[in-house]
């Protein structure tokens, strides 16, 4: 059995890699935009709780993926451990216990999001004289 961990692929990175990297920069991205002044509007927290509950429902089907694929490759003996071979059975045990804990909590996270998201949904700004645009939130961009 040869390791391939140093022999990448020719599409190399794969699309699912890239996909997963791209999610990961796109929360990066929301986290420093809404350091400071990242709202105006109470709508626009609402729109942003909206598209998270829409990733955290989409979590659980990624990683049943991830975990099928590790389950189909490791039966047919393509999987092996870069420091402790004869533990690899044990480790991919683990690991699919892991993702299949981490998509009961993620769809856990969906559910909270949802609620959060139904309750935003009913929250309106309110005009300040000191607010620059002087716009109220009418649940839509100004």
């Amino acid at each position: 059995m040869t390791n391939r961990s140093h022999q990448p692929e020719p599409d190399w990175p794969a699309r699912a890699v890239l996909a997963a990297e791209a999610a990961a920069e796109s929360i990066r991205r929301l986290n420093h935009e809404t350091i400071r002044d990242g709202y105006r509007w109470p709508s626009e927290v609402a729109e942003v709780v909206g598209e998270l509950q829409l990733v955290a429902e989409r979590l659980p089907q990624a990683l049943r993926q991830a975990a099928a694929w590790l389950q189909t490759e490791h039966g047919a003996g393509r999987v092996g451990h870069d420091t402790a071979p004869d533990a690899v059975t044990a480790v991919v045990a683990e690991m699919l216990t892991d993702l299949a804990i981490a998509g009961e909590r993620a769809e856990s996270l969906a559910g909270a999001l949802r609620f959060a998201h139904a309750n935003a949904n009913h929250l309106t700004g309110v005009v300040d004289d000191d607010r620059a645009d002087g716009q109220a939130d009418v649940g839509c961009e100004p």
